[in-house]
């Protein structure tokens, strides 16, 4: 695949996850939010996707889960050093 088009996929996929899960399509959204965060290669909006399962692991009761999840999204965002992340 086209670098362009890959990094485009997966800048849609990142923002899909957080409007589906604001939608109350909560499992579409984990499902997107997994796919991104599972890739091997590093991406800005793997943070995002860290923070919409956070949420939605918290919402049903998986706190330590959802800590997890804020922690690590933290900590890939001050990787960055950008502001948006």
């Amino acid at each position: 695949m086209v670098l362009g088009v890959r990094l485009g996929l997966r800048w849609f996929r990142s923002n899909l996850a957080e409007v589906t899960f604001h939608a109350g399509l909560w499992d579409e959204a984990l499902e997107l939010a997994d796919r991104e965060i599972h890739d091997p290669d590093e991406h800005y909006l793997q943070s995002a996707c860290l923070c919409t399962r956070a949420e939605i692991r918290f919402t049903r009761g998986d706190g330590p889960g959802a800590l997890d999840d804020a922690e690590l999204a933290v900590t890939k965002a001050r990787e960055i050093r950008d502001p948006q992340a």
